[in-house]
């Protein structure tokens, strides 16, 4: 059987196609939408950027029906849950036979437990446009949290509610350091990584000066060149700090990206739950 998982992020919308047969990843697809542009700034979603929402999710669910996808899950995140209006949006889109859940920063932290890591203590982070969330495993005891601290909020918030989450940030993750890794889940680590042409782990040294290196490399070299989405481009900055940030609180060295996400978690409870 075939799952069709969407995730409405604050940057972009994607979706993942998993077979349940081998539970493997079919297809991966991601449309840009910064839903956290009206989100962070007005507190709702304009009438034209719920016209481009619905458009895009038209698209996806047309793709899921063409391919025959047999359980579809819709999930969003940060943006919507900030918004006002999310009344509106739910029935908007139920017109449309889309029935979509807006999910909590705990439930999304709580997603990260599914992922397999290959040593004893790890972190992981999600750092996505709206929310940062962390998952720590010291010892066979698990912590986890979700904090305001997004990307693309921090680039609609002032320097001093920046600094004010940062610190709160930093000292939640000193509770349990050390780690012997973080591993930091989608585009915005990939990014420096193939700006950098590394792949794989990466000392916290090694890391700081990859940033140093992403930051002086134009913004058509890293599009034309290294193909990172024009869309990243202002955000990878502020997720490099939430990285340096997490690397020095929980005195770790090592740092990995890996292309797992939130909706390989759900993938995972919907196995569980033989959903």
């Amino acid at each position: 059987m075939l799952v069709g998982i969407v995730d409405i992020g604050s940057n972009a919308i994607k979706y993942k196609i998993f077979n349940t047969k081998d539970n493997s990843l079919v297809e991966y697809h991601r449309e840009p939408l910064r839903l956290g542009k009206d989100a962070f700034t007005r507190g709702f979603l304009s009438e034209s950027t719920l016209k481009q929402l619905v458009i895009v999710l038209d698209r996806f669910k047309k793709v899921f029906f063409d391919k025959n996808i047999e359980k579809q899950f819709y999930m969003a995140t940060s943006a919507i849950r900030d918004c006002t209006n999310k009344g509106e949006i739910l029935s908007l889109l139920k017109k449309q036979n889309i029935e979509l859940e807006i999910i909590s920063g705990d439930t999304e932290a709580s997603f990260l437990k599914e992922f397999k890591a290959n040593v004893d203590s790890y972190a992981i982070l999600d750092i996505g446009g709206g929310s940062v969330e962390a998952f720590i495993s010291v010892d066979s005891d698990t912590y986890a949290r979700s904090f305001q601290l997004g990307a693309v909020r921090l680039l609609n918030k002032d320097k001093k509610y920046k600094e004010n989450e940062m610190n709160s940030f930093g000292n939640w993750l000193k509770q349990y350091g050390p780690v012997e890794k973080v591993y930091g889940l989608g585009g915005n680590l990939r990014a420096i990584f193939e700006a950098n042409n590394h792949s794989g782990p990466l000392s916290s040294k090694k890391f700081t000066k990859f940033v140093k290196e992403y930051n002086s490399v134009s913004k058509r070299d890293l599009v034309e060149k290294f193909s990172i989405p024009e869309d990243r481009i202002d955000i990878i900055p502020l997720a490099a700090e939430i990285y340096e940030v997490s690397l020095a609180s929980l005195n770790c060295n090592l740092i990995e990206n890996s292309f797992w996400s939130i909706s390989d978690g759900l993938f995972k409870q919907i196995l569980n739950r033989n959903l």
